[in-house]
């Protein structure tokens, strides 16, 4: 029998690796799940990033669940001109943000970037559940790869570089919105991130008709963390290198801030505390960086994921104060 030669052995080999690495995303794909019940439909809001037409952003809005309750881009546009897209993911501390800002980047050239602050004083390593909400749907290349390695744990990389360890399981959990995938994946966003809340009948939740006094008055300043410090700095610096306007904005929530409590569940993970002398030492730090920094707890009342009432007026309010600060 005439030997094979070595160059068509090799074709071989790579065709049946291709076959294989192929196959598996595809099974991937399929058995991740699809995040597209909103609020939390993150899947919908990072896949939908992907759709808008490049370099067609006039801002991006990065940050938490926070941002993409209160700023609706469909108002933005309609009162000032300026489109947007909320580019954001649950509990994201700036150790993602970053990332988010990298990837941004790499498909627009918008005017700023804005960044939501109420993780400002989160330098702690975020949970893995976390890191997965955030970057399960963002497409792989440097910010995806870096994003996971710097915000999880050597001994976990492998559940989030070979995700079908991780979902492996879900096959009984199928239903017919995993199998489509084009609607998942390959969808525009009709609110181009914003998301939808309706106002909250629990009064522990309801917010007033002005500013509260223990907020207006607030002068203390706290230190803020210094691993979120870190990761500030290094956001201001990736937007100077890139030549965009970096702008920090925090949603109105009535000064509380979201800082780790040691808990192990979702609901025990996180707790709200009075941040109004961290986000006056945010200001401080935005001040001595030459940072615009809009701290709307200043201007209105709200709550940790305004309604779509609240929304509509932070994002007027957001609208004619931003445009001082792009060309």
């Amino acid at each position: 029998m005439e030997k094979m030669p070595k160059w068509q052995a090799v074709l071989r080999i790579a065709g049946f690796i291709g076959c294989v690495f192929l196959l598996t995303c595809m099974v991937t794909m399929i058995l991740k799940p699809k995040r597209l019940d909103a609020p939390y439909d993150n899947t919908g809001k990072v896949r939908g990033f992907y759709m808008e037409e490049a370099n067609s952003l006039d801002l991006v809005f990065i940050g938490s669940s926070q941002v993409f309750s209160t700023i609706m881009p469909s108002v933005l546009e309609e009162e000032t001109g300026l489109s947007s897209y909320v580019f954001a993911g649950n509990e994201q501390p700036f150790s993602i943000s970053y990332y988010y800002i990298m990837e941004a980047l790499k498909y627009q050239n918008p005017k700023a970037i804005v960044l939501e602050t109420t993780f400002c004083n989160w330098g702690d390593m975020p949970r893995d559940a976390v890191v997965r909400i955030n970057f399960d749907d963002m497409r792989w290349g440097k910010a995806k790869c870096l994003g996971i390695l710097n915000n999880t744990e050597p001994q976990n990389w492998e559940y989030f570089f070979f995700e079908l360890s991780k979902y492996h399981s879900r096959w009984d959990a199928l239903n017919a919105r995993d199998l489509a995938i084009k609607d998942a994946y390959f969808t525009k966003n009709e609110t181009k991130g914003w998301s939808f809340y309706e106002k909250s009948d629990d009064p522990a939740k309801q917010y007033g008709k002005t500013v509260k006094e223990e907020v207006l008055n607030c002068t203390q300043r706290k230190e803020l963390d210094e691993n979120a410090l870190k990761w500030l700095s290094k956001i201001a610096a990736l937007c100077k290198e890139e030549e965009v306007q970096l702008i920090l904005l925090k949603t109105p929530n009535d000064g509380e801030i979201i800082c780790p409590s040691g808990g192990e569940s979702d609901e025990e993970a996180i707790e709200y505390i009075d941040g109004m002398a961290y986000y006056n030492s945010l200001g401080d730090y935005a001040k001595e960086e030459g940072i615009p920094f809009l701290n709307m707890n200043m201007v209105m009342p709200g709550t940790n994921h305004n309604d779509a009432e609240n929304a509509r007026k932070a994002t007027s309010y957001f609208g004619k104060w931003v445009q001082d600060y792009l060309e």
